[in-house]
């Protein structure tokens, strides 16, 4: 029984004598993750084991072999194809914990080709404004619960030459390599490292300090938690913004301003008090956790059960958040998702606020959070 994982996951975890793959290094199972062999896995080589956290990510990374069954990942089906065991590879490389696990190693050329295959650019179809391009950075860390972090290369004039790093994934020197070179070909160099709130920073300093760039935060979510390292960040928003990111500065934008900015960091606080979002182009807002398609609901919107700070802010952030122009919404947890224009993610937005406004979703709410307003005064 086999385990492919980065040599990020394992921290200190001592390498075993037979670690000799170039791309995922192979581990005892006992030096990682943890659990046995869940019943809900069909049978055969891959599985999932009972150390999964639920984060969802092998599921909306390869849907067609992974599903949820009693609360946690399993396998529903055997990966049958080459491409359906690559996915499966780079689900288990993105794994935060490192419980996809199978009986027989895959191939060395498969291997390396799932670990050179982050950055991953994720298509977003032929309407993208100005060229933005984003990709998914792969290797979700523990430390994030498995936030998804994403590398995004601006399609603005002023961005031509420039990219940004939203949140943190597991720190992972080949992936770092991989970055570094995708930057080089593509002509761009890394400015900044945004980082959407306190509970998505992960590996943050070791990211920083490889790529020499500042790291942005909101603040308001510095010491939220108490002691959570991150006084050392070198550009701490204030106040409730918005404000206008470029490739030289940061500065504060002014709502009648003229001109529409390539990069627009909004505050958007509820789930954490410091969250903030990064709207680009017009046309991809990355939201952190503030709100994200759930694919276990079916439905648009923010999660209540891990509020941790005020559930009537994030309603009105999502109101809020509704006022800007985008179509695609790219969270830290959960799945992606595309409107189909403007007004229609208005209208789901808005949608989304009275659906979190409701009783069902009031309910799920913990304590600290549940501070909710009166029907008179919460009608809008």
């Amino acid at each position: 029984m086999q385990c492919f994982v980065s040599c990020a996951t394992v921290g200190r975890a001592r390498l075993g004598a037979n670690c000799r793959q170039p791309s995922l290094h192979r581990l005892h199972c006992s030096q990682h993750g943890g659990g046995t062999r869940r019943p809900e896995n069909v049978p055969g080589d891959w599985f999932v084991t009972s150390g999964c956290i639920d984060c969802d990510v092998c599921r909306w990374m390869a849907p067609s072999v992974f599903d949820r069954l009693n609360e946690q990942s399993a396998v529903k089906h055997q990966p049958a194809s080459r491409a359906e065991e690559l996915r499966a590879l780079q689900a288990a490389a993105s794994c935060p914990v490192g419980t996809i696990r199978t009986e027989r190693p895959p191939s060395k050329e498969l291997s390396l080709e799932a670990r050179q295959s982050f950055p991953e650019p994720i298509p977003l179809g032929e309407d993208a404004r100005n060229g933005t391009r984003v990709y998914h950075m792969g290797y979700h860390s523990h430390k994030s619960f498995g936030a998804t972090a994403y590398l995004v290369l601006p399609g603005g004039e002023a961005w031509r030459n420039s990219a940004f790093l939203m949140d943190s994934p597991r720190f992972f020197r080949p992936l770092a390599d991989q970055t570094e070179r995708l930057l080089r070909t593509e002509n761009r160099q890394l400015r900044y490292m945004v980082l959407s709130h306190v509970d998505d920073v992960a590996d943050h300093d070791q990211w920083a300090e490889r790529f020499g760039v500042p790291r942005i935060i909101h603040g308001d979510d510095i010491g939220y938690y108490g002691e959570d390292g991150l006084g050392g960040v070198e550009m701490k928003l204030q106040g409730t913004g918005p404000w206008a990111l470029l490739p030289d500065r940061l500065e504060p934008l002014k709502e009648d301003a003229g001109a529409p900015v390539d990069v627009k960091l909004v505050h958007v606080p509820g789930h954490t008090p410091g969250c903030i979002t990064a709207v680009v182009d017009r046309y991809a807002a990355f939201t952190g956790d503030h709100i994200a398609y759930s694919n276990t609901r079916k439905a648009f919107g923010a999660f209540p059960g891990v509020c941790w700070y005020d559930w009537n802010q994030v309603i009105d952030s999502i109101r809020g958040l509704a006022r800007e122009e985008f179509v695609w919404v790219f969270p830290g947890h959960s799945r992606r998702y595309k409107f189909d224009s403007v007004p229609a993610m208005r209208e789901g937005m808005e949608q989304a606020a009275q659906r979190m406004d409701s009783d069902a979703y009031w309910a799920m709410v913990p304590g600290g959070a549940r501070r909710r307003r009166k029907k008179e005064v919460r009608a809008r």
